[in-house]
C-alpha cells in the first residue's frame, strides 16, 4: 500500500488508505511551534488515576453498600431500593471505566473461563424477554423485586466484567475489608433489633427493618457467608508478622467475637437458616484446609474444626427461642408445588418460557386444585423454590440448562484454581469461594429475593477474580485501542458516547423511578389517615412513572375506598353524585392497570372487585364485574374464591331481573358455580354457605339443610352460617326443626353477644312461636348494640317492632313498610 502524502494546510489525505505521516511533515500552520506535550501527559495520568480511585469506591460500594442501604421510603420495598442502589454505584463505575479507556486510549475487557456460559445465558435470556408475556416487567423486573427482568441480568453481567478486568491484590483486600465491615454492621443491627433494644429515634425506627436483607431468610444466608469469612480474617491477619502485635491482637480479638455472634444469630434465627447452604460453604472450607491444600497459620489451624463443630452443635440444638421479638412468618413454596409448575409450563413452551420475571403467572396459571388444601392458597408466589425452578417456567428449558452450566463451570474452575499450585497457599481464594457457595447452593436450591441475587453475582465474581489472582493466570484481554488503527478508535469513541448517553438516561430515570415510589409508598403508609392524600400521592406516582400497572390498579382502590366511606355515611348524609364520580374514577383506573398488565391475575381481580361494589351505582356494572371474573379464572383456573364471586354476582343479578324464567336462570347458574367452588376447595366454608342459601332459594331445602350444615361445622362461630341454618331449620317446621333452630340462634348470639343479627333473628324466631316477651328481650339487645351512619333509623324500626308485639301485630316486612322504602332505594332490608 501506498503512503499516503498529508497536505499540511488543507489536513486532509490524498488518497484512501492508512494514515503515514512522512518525515519532515509538519503540523503548523503559520509561525506557531509544536508544542510539549509532556503537561499533557502528566495530566492524563492524574485524570486517569482519578478515574480508578472512582472505579475502586464504586465497587467497594457495591459490596458494603448493598447489605446495608435501605430508606424504608418506598412502596416496592427494600429489595426494589437495594436494586436502584446497584444501579447507582455501577453505573458510576462503568461510565469511569469507559472514560478511562478513551483518556487512556485502550478499554481492556477481560476474558474469563465463564465468558461463554455467561453470554449463552445472556442471549437465551434476551429472546425469552422478547418473546415474553409480559415484555415490559420482563425487561425491567417484577413488581417489588427487579432481580429478575433482563436489565438486573445484564447489570450482573456488567458488574462481572466490572470487577474481574480492574482487579488487583490491593483491591481484593478493599473488598475483602467492605464485606467484613458490612457484615459486622448487619450482625450488631440484628442483635439489637432480635433483642428488641431501642437503638435508633422513634422518627427513624418506624422506617427501619428487622432484617437489613429484606427477609429473615436472606439474613440467614448472609450470616451463613460470613462463617467462612470471618474464619479467613482471622486467619490472613496471624499471618502478618509485621504488624503491631497488640493491634493485631485486639483485631483478632474482635473478630472472634464477630464470629461468635454470628454463630449465636444462626442459633436465634435457626428456622431460616439455610443449612444445606451453610454447610456446603464450611464443609468446603475445612476440606481443602485439612488436605493441606491450603494452610494457614500452623497456630491457628484449629479455628475451621472448632467452627464446624460449633456448626453441628447449632444443628443438633435445634430451634429456641432467643428473640425478643416476634420473628415474621415467612412462606415460600415446597418442592413439589414448584416442580408441578415447571412441568406443566415446560410442556407448554419449552424454549422460551412466558418470560423472565413472570413466574407470578405461571404459578396461577398452573398450581394445582391440591394446593387449595394448604393453608396458604390464597397466596400468590412471585418466585419459585430455588433459581432452577423458578427459571424452567420463565425463561424456558434451553435457559435453565445454560444456568445449570453456568453454576457448574463457575464450581468446576475455581475447584481447578484453587486445587493446583498448592504451595500458593491461597486462603482468600478458599474463602470467597467457600462464601459463594452459601450463597449459590441457596439460590439455585432454597430460593432467595432480590439482596441474595445481588451479592451471589458480585461475591462470585470476586472469588473468580481472586482465584485466578492466586495462582498467577495469565490474564487476557478483550482489547479496544486508539492506537491501534482508526476504526478502533472510532469503535472506542462510539462504545464510550452510548455508554456515556446510557449512563445518564439511566441515572434520571431511576432517579424518576425512585421519587415515584417513594411517593407510591406514601400513600400507602398514609391511607389510614386520607384516603384523599394516599389517592393524590398516588397521582404524583403515576406522572413521574407511568409503566407500571401497580400503582394504577392501587389508585383505583383508594378511589373505591373513598365510594365506600361516602356510602357509610347513611342514606341522609351520603352524596349519590359524588358516590358515582368516585366509583368512575375507581373504575377508570383499575381497567388501565389490568389492560399495562394483562396477564397478571391479581389486576384482574382488582378491576373485578371494583365492578362489583359499584354494583347498585353504576348501571352495567355487575355484568362487568362477571366478565372481568371469568378473565381472572382464565388466569387462574384452581382458585375457587372467583367461582364464589361469579356466584354470588349471579346471584345479585337475580335480585334484579324481572323476568322469572330468566332468573331462576341465572340462580341455575350460580348454584354451578358454587358447586364448582367446593369442587375445587376441600372444607370450603363460603361455597358451602352461599350453596346453601342457593338451593333454598331453589326449594331444595334438604340439600340446603346439608350444605348448610357442612359450613357451620367449618367455621362454628360465623354468625351467618349460624343464622342461615337455623333459619332453615325454622322454615323446614316440626318440632325437632324448630329445637334445632332455637339452638342454633342462641349459638349465634353466645359466639358474639355484640351482633345485632344474632338477637334480630332469634328474636323473630320466638316471636313467631308464640313467645313475645322473649322477642321483646331479644329486640332490645339490638337496639342496645346497633351502631352505624343507620343507627337511628335501625333503632326507631326495632322500637316499632317491640310496639307490634305488644299491639299483637306479626312483624313482617308489610307491617314495617319496608317494601315500599327497598323499591324507593334499591337497599336489601332484613327478612
Amino acid at each position: 500500500m501506498k503512503p499516503v502524502n498529508i497536505n499540511v494546510n488543507s489536513g486532509t489525505p490524498s488518497q484512501s488508505g492508512s494514515f503515514e505521516i512522512k518525515r519532515g511533515a509538519s503540523f503548523q500552520s503559520g509561525p506557531r511551534r509544536v508544542e510539549d506535550t509532556s503537561g499533557q501527559v502528566r495530566d492524563s495520568k492524574f485524570v486517569i488515576k482519578a478515574m480508578e480511585k472512582i472505579i475502586g469506591f464504586s465497587i467497594f460500594m457495591l459490596f458494603f453498600g448493598v447489605p446495608l442501604f435501605f430508606t424504608g421510603l418506598t412502596f416496592q420495598g427494600l429489595a426494589f431500593e437495594k436494586q436502584l442502589y446497584f444501579y447507582f454505584f455501577l453505573l458510576l463505575g462503568l461510565i469511569m471505566w469507559a472514560a478511562k479507556g478513551v483518556v487512556s486510549g485502550e478499554l481492556n475487557i477481560r476474558r474469563t473461563p465463564l465468558d461463554i456460559p455467561i453470554l449463552g445465558f445472556w442471549v437465551i435470556y434476551a429472546v425469552s424477554t422478547f418473546f415474553s408475556i409480559d415484555r415490559w416487567h420482563s425487561f425491567w423486573g417484577s413488581f417489588g423485586d427487579p432481580s429478575r427482568g433482563f436489565m438486573s441480568i445484564t447489570a450482573f453481567v456488567v458488574a462481572y466484567y466490572l470487577i474481574l478486568s480492574n482487579f488487583s491484590e490491593k483491591r481484593l483486600k478493599m473488598i475483602f475489608a467492605a464485606i467484613i465491615s458490612s457484615g459486622a454492621v448487619v450482625l450488631v443491627w440484628t442483635a439489637l433489633a432480635i433483642f428488641d433494644v431501642k437503638f435508633l429515634p422513634d422518627s427513624l425506627a418506624v422506617f427501619s427493618p428487622l432484617s437489613l436483607s429484606g427477609t429473615v431468610t436472606g439474613l440467614g444466608v448472609i450470616s451463613s457467608a460470613l462463617v467462612p469469612l470471618f474464619c479467613v480474617a482471622i486467619l490472613k491477619i496471624s499471618e502478618n508478622e509485621t504488624a503491631n502485635k497488640v493491634g493485631r491482637n485486639i483485631l483478632q480479638g474482635a473478630l472472634l467475637l464477630f464470629l461468635a455472634l454470628d454463630l449465636f444469630l444462626i442459633l436465634a434465627i435457626y428456622n431460616f437458616v439455610p443449612w444445606l447452604a451453610l454447610f456446603s460453604g464450611v464443609v468446603v472450607f475445612l476440606v481443602f484446609i485439612l488436605a493441606k491444600i491450603v494452610r494457614p497459620n500452623a497456630s491457628w489451624v484449629w479455628l475451621p474444626m472448632v467452627v464446624f463443630v460449633a456448626v453441628m452443635a447449632v444443628r443438633m440444638i435445634g430451634s429456641v427461642s432467643i428473640a425478643k421479638v416476634n420473628l415474621p412468618l415467612e412462606v415460600s413454596l415446597n418442592y413439589k408445588t414448584s416442580y408441578d409448575i415447571a412441568l406443566a409450563s415446560l410442556k407448554a413452551d419449552f424454549l422460551t418460557g412466558s418470560g423472565p420475571a413472570t413466574f407470578g403467572y405461571d404459578f396461577s396459571l398452573n398450581r394445582s386444585k391440591e394446593f387449595n388444601n394448604n393453608a396458604f392458597y390464597g397466596l400468590r408466589f412471585s418466585q419459585g423454590t430455588g433459581a432452577i425452578f423458578e427459571a424452567a417456567p420463565t425463561i424456558g428449558g434451553l435457559g435453565t440448562i445454560f444456568l445449570v452450566i453456568l453454576a457448574l463451570s463457575f464450581v468446576g474452575v475455581e475447584l481447578f484454581l484453587i486445587s493446583r499450585q498448592k504451595e500458593k497457599n491461597k486462603l482468600y481464594s478458599l474463602g470467597m469461594f467457600s462464601a459463594a457457595m452459601v450463597f449459590l447452593v441457596s439460590v439455585l436450591g432454597i430460593g432467595a429475593g432480590g439482596t441474595i441475587y445481588i451479592l451471589a453475582v458480585i461475591l462470585g465474581a470476586v472469588a473468580l477474580a481472586t482465584a485466578l489472582l492466586e495462582s498467577e493466570t495469565a490474564e487476557n484481554y478483550l482489547s479496544l485501542s486508539l492506537k491501534a488503527s482508526p476504526k478502533f478508535a472510532l469503535a472506542l469513541a462510539f462504545v464510550f458516547m452510548v455508554i456515556s448517553a446510557g449512563v445518564a438516561f439511566l441515572f434520571v430515570f431511576l432517579g424518576k423511578v425512585y421519587v415515584a415510589d417513594v411517593y407510591a409508598g406514601s400513600a400507602v403508609r398514609g391511607k389510614a389517615a386520607s384516603l384523599d392524600d394516599s389517592a393524590s400521592s398516588m397521582r404524583k406516582a403515576i406522572s413521574l412513572y407511568n409503566k407500571e400497572g401497580r400503582y394504577y390498579t392501587q389508585f383505583g382502590q383508594y378511589y373505591m375506598g373513598l365510594a365506600n366511606v361516602e356510602a357509610a355515611k347513611g342514606s341522609e348524609g351520603r352524596d349519590i353524585q359524588k358516590i358515582q364520580q368516585y366509583l368512575n374514577f375507581a373504575v377508570a383506573a383499575a381497567r388501565q392497570g389490568r389492560e399495562m398488565n394483562p396477564q397478571d391475575v391479581s389486576a384482574a381481580e382488582a378491576l373485578a372487585q371494583v365492578y362489583e361494589n359499584a354494583g347498585l351505582y353504576v348501571g352495567g356494572s355487575l355484568e362487568a364485574a362477571s366478565e372481568a371474573y371469568a378473565k381472572s379464572l382464565e388466569l387462574e383456573p384452581h382458585n375457587p374464591n372467583f367461582y364464589l364471586k361469579m356466584g354470588q354476582i349471579k346471584i345479585a343479578m337475580a335480585a334484579s331481573e324481572k323476568d322469572e324464567a330468566k332468573k331462576k336462570a341465572l340462580v341455575g347458574e350460580a348454584k354451578k358455580m358454587f358447586e364448582s367452588s367446593v369442587e375445587e376447595k376441600n372444607g370450603f366454608a363460603p361455597g358451602h354457605y352461599q350453596l346453601s342459601l342457593t338451593l333454598d332459594a331453589l326449594g331444595e331445602r334438604d340439600a340446603a339443610i346439608e350444605s348448610g350444615r357442612k359450613a357451620v361445622e367449618l367455621s362454628s362461630k360465623n354468625i351467618d352460617y349460624l343464622i342461615n341454618l337455623g333459619k332453615l331449620y325454622q322454615a323446614k317446621g316440626g318440632q325437632d326443626n324448630l329445637a334445632a333452630a332455637e339452638k342454633i340462634f342462641k349459638a349465634a348470639v353466645a359466639s358474639n353477644d355484640k351482633n345485632i343479627s344474632g338477637h334480630f333473628y332469634l328474636g323473630l324466631f320466638y316471636e313467631r312461636n308464640g313467645k313475645g316477651q322473649e322477642a321483646k328481650n331479644e329486640y332490645r339487645k339490638s337496639i342496645e348494640v346497633v351502631s352505624g351512619g343507620d343507627s337511628n333509623e335501625l333503632k326507631k324500626q326495632l322500637e316499632k317492632m317491640i310496639a307490634n308485639v305488644d299491639a299483637g301485630i306479626e312483624n313482617t316486612p308489610e307491617t314495617l313498610g319496608l317494601i315500599q322504602k327497598q323499591e324507593e332505594t334499591g337497599e336489601i332490608m332484613p327478612e
